[in-house]
């Protein structure tokens, strides 16, 4: 556990522990995904709640479906690819 500094996630200025070590095992664990043009930071103050209450929390940032980049919105790579990336998240999650 570190001392919380303000960096950029996403279009927003946050105040994150970067870099801090899990401890613990078996912790709960909340994957999040933004929605229509969002990014990582979207959802940013109930991923801190979340945290504080001793959950793990994920965000992504979709490729083709974010704040910088809507080239797979309204298309079937929109609905084909977001639910890829989550499970390559998750994967990564549980395997870590």
């Amino acid at each position: 556990m570190g001392k919380p500094v303000s960096v950029s996630v996403g279009p927003f200025q946050q105040m994150v522990v970067h870099d801090s070590v899990v401890s613990g095992n078996r912790l709960p664990l909340v994957l999040i995904s933004h929605g229509t043009g969002g990014s990582e930071g979207s959802h940013y103050d109930t991923a801190l709640a979340l945290a504080a209450e001793g959950f793990v929390v994920v965000a992504l940032t979709h490729t083709g479906d974010n704040y910088m980049d809507q080239s797979y919105v309204g298309n079937r790579m929109n609905l084909t690819d977001r639910p890829r990336q989550v499970n390559v998240v998750l994967s990564y999650m549980l395997s870590t």
